[in-house]
């Protein structure tokens, strides 16, 4: 135990000085060497904890204050914010976990995701990229009322369903986030699973397969892959015959007629082949258990299929249906209840929102019981697992009845059908996970991406930079080494390559190290050691848990320790920790300066922006008016300058409030004192203050007014007076 002492006690003399190791002579006295006035002197300038600056006697510039460098560290690491790698990324025909993504396409190739268009109002195909692991921290669960859970920093965003973003720390259970859906709509599975067709909710009623917000996921991608829309007679072919894979080159757009004369000759050719064997008693079973469960009499040429194409491309009418396909009613019937429509009706309104039969005219405002405040979207909002539709519409403030209309037309068959398969993605808990490693993508334009359960922000290009930093400071030699030992001594050289290559592991941490040091400018390890053996590992120290410590001796102005500020401001010694850091920026000292310092003044501003943005959407969205404006005969030259004319007048006049005849005081900001004499015209002169009391007790006033137009004093009546705000402020005007 003596001998660790003092193997310790000899790397503590031995590395306490920095940043260079001090050579001392045995035997000489240091006690007086140093000027302790200066040095004492020095430390005048340092303020009391927290507010004092940290750095060395040595360097008066230092202006470093610990509030500072943390604040610093914290909008530092805000710029960057993450999910755990397992979080599952909603792509073309499935899902991949982000790190999934970050280990098939690295920094450089680029993959198809889905985000949330704000300005269409829609989930739409996007561009992902540079999807990475960005660093090990401290992470937090979101659970969902739907059963699936997110797991991410405490900083990072995701979606509401009201279309604004929210830190994960400021979510609160009931808060409604914006979902992501895919699914078969044509089966009985809950989930994105089965072997038919995938459908994506994608918000777009009008432009929607099927005219109720679900678009074929198929069809989405083709569109999107060849920047336009289908034709009417187009179609999208899988050309590996997987109906549920919308990977791009899986893809084919054709016409209709080239299509079925293409399943045509693979019938024939390939299907039917000897090679194809398999495939053929697995369609000779399929098609005798097909023949078992129907009728072989019925008619075979009329499909859901076919009846849903015609009456998407002519209308919905049973009638013209039947003498379309030269059948009776029962047969089209029969054909819909296999699909899970008890009547043509509920099969109208689930591909046609708002349908109605010919015979009826009560649509919209022409029926006095239809409620338009009810609509899908509030419906959601307020459903939650296990709540009935009476007490759903009891919090709506309506009957059943408008609930199980808005439902039929976003096809579900009846309540009970919607509440079985909807998720809402309601928060239900927010809770601490741990300290894991974390993954995140970009996605340019849109900023955001969908997961399996709701729409999450991604980093934005600061984070691009950080890597590619890393990257060019670790790029290998043409061997594939990164980190080289040079030494004309042997022992040293493997000694050296031991430390670095066996226990560091330098060619794999030195990266992620490299980023941390660039992104905050400082990087700590922490080093363990034992006696006869050496370094056996070092550990990453968090930039913000550490306080370097110079000139704390004033016998050793050089020494240096350190303070670990979270476990009980333990001191470790100069040898204990490994300190990496920028140097170059004098103010910062003894710390290093972060690459990003040049542009964190301009991202505060864009946090500041954003904020203010939205701050003035929720005071102002409110109040906002529609004027309509008759320009009569007005020639269309003169119309900008009447319109001009006609804004300037509406912003000089009062708004009155209807419900309460007030005067809105955000129109009226200038007020005058309660003292100020109002003359009337009944021969009074009353203050202004005796005037708002006669307004409240219901007499009737008139005062003295001036035209705008004529500059005329005429007559006005009183129609509100009151206190509008206590000023702190007043100028008091003398006239002659």
């Amino acid at each position: 135990m003596a001998r660790n002492d003092n193997f310790f006690n000899r790397l503590t003399r031995l590395f306490r000085s920095g940043p260079a190791i001090q050579r001392k002579v045995k035997g000489y006295n240091y006690n007086n060497y140093f000027d302790n006035d200066i040095i004492r002197g020095n430390y005048g300038y340092r303020a009391p904890f927290p507010f004092g600056r940290e750095s060395s006697p040595f360097s008066v510039l230092g202006a470093y204050g610990l509030l500072d460098r943390m604040s610093r560290y914290a909008e530092f690491s805000e710029m960057e914010y993450c999910l755990v790698g397992d979080t599952k990324i909603a792509v073309p025909g499935g899902y991949k976990t982000i790190k999934e993504l970050a280990d098939e396409y690295g920094l450089e190739k680029e993959f198809i995701v889905y985000s949330y268009d704000h300005n269409k109002k829609q989930i739409v195909p996007a561009i992902g990229k540079q999807a990475r692991q960005t660093r090990v921290d401290d992470a937090y669960r979101v659970v969902f009322d739907s059963g699936k859970e997110i797991i991410g920093t405490a900083n990072h965003r995701l979606l509401k369903r009201d279309g604004t973003y929210c830190e994960i720390r400021d979510l609160k259970p009931g808060d409604a986030m914006m979902p992501f859906y895919r699914k078969d709509l044509f089966s009985d599975a809950k989930s994105d699973e089965g072997e038919g067709y995938r459908w994506i909710y994608t918000m777009d009623k009008e432009g929607s397969t099927i005219k109720n917000g679900w678009t074929s996921e198929h069809q989405l991608i083709a569109s999107w892959i060849a920047g336009r829309a289908l034709e009417p007679n187009e179609v999208v072919h899988h050309s590996n015959f997987i109906k549920h894979d919308n990977r791009p080159e899986n893809l084919q757009i054709m016409t209709e007629s080239e299509h079925a004369s293409y399943h045509s000759t693979l019938n024939n050719e390939k299907k039917w082949n000897s090679n194809n064997q398999e495939w053929i008693n697995e369609f000779k079973k399929r098609h005798s258990d097909w023949m078992i469960k129907n009728n072989p009499a019925e008619r075979k040429d009329i499909t859901f299929d076919r009846i849903l194409n015609w009456c998407l491309d002519n209308s919905f009418n049973i009638y013209r249906v039947c003498k379309a396909f030269d059948t009776d009613p029962d047969v089209i019937r029969r054909k819909l209840r296999a699909k899970g429509f008890e009547t043509f009706v509920m099969f109208a309104q689930a591909y046609k929102p708002g349908w109605k039969s010919d015979s009826w005219n009560n649509r919209g405002n022409k029926n006095p019981r239809f409620n338009s405040e009810i609509n899908f979207d509030r419906i959601c909002s307020t459903f939650e697992k296990g709540i009935s539709q009476k007490d759903i519409a009891e919090r709506l403030g309506c009957s059943i009845t408008p609930i199980t209309n808005r439902l039929k037309e976003q096809g579900y068959k009846s309540w009970t059908d919607f509440a079985n398969t909807y998720e809402n993605h309601k928060v239900v808990s927010v809770d601490y996970y741990g300290t894991i490693p974390l993954y995140d993508l970009t996605v340019d334009g849109y900023k955001n991406f969908a997961t399996d359960s709701v729409i999450s922000h991604n980093t934005p290009e600061i984070a691009a930079a950080l890597n590619i930093y890393a990257d060019e400071c670790t790029t290998g030699d043409e061997r594939g080494k990164t980190f080289h030992v040079l030494s004309s001594n042997p022992q040293i050289k493997k000694a050296l390559d031991e430390l670095f290559y066996d226990i560091l592991n330098v060619e794999f941490n030195l990266r992620p190290w490299v980023r941390n040091l660039v992104k905050y400018g400082d990087f700590f390890l922490y080093n363990e050691v034992i006696p006869d053996i050496g370094v056996v590992n070092v550990q990453p120290i968090r930039v913000n848990e550490l306080e370097r410590e110079e000139g704390w001796d004033p016998n050793d102005p050089y020494a240096v320790r350190f303070k670990w500020l979270t476990r009980g401001n333990r001191y470790l010694e100069n040898w204990q920790v490994t300190h990496m850091r920028i140097l170059g920026n004098d103010m910062f000292l003894p710390y290093g300066s972060s690459v990003l310092e040049p542009a964190r003044r301009i991202w505060r501003q864009l946090i500041m922006m954003e904020d203010s943005m939205l701050v003035y959407r929720v005071v102002r969205s409110p109040e906002r008016r529609v004027f309509y404006i008759d320009v009569g005969n007005i020639a269309p030259n003169d119309i900008p300058t009447y319109m001009e004319q006609a804004k300037q007048t509406l912003r000089a006049r009062d708004v009155v409030s209807r419900t309460d005849g007030r005067v809105d005081q955000r129109y009226n900001p200038l007020p005058v004192h309660k003292d100020t004499p109002i003359p009337l015209l009944d021969g009074r002169t009353i203050t202004i203050e005796n005037l708002s009391k006669e307004y409240e007790s219901g007499k009737e006033n008139w005062v003295y007014s001036i035209q705008d137009q004529t500059q005329q004093i005429v007559p006005g009546k009183v129609i509100w007076c009151g206190k509008n705000y206590t000023a702190k402020k007043l100028i008091k005007v003398r006239l002659s």
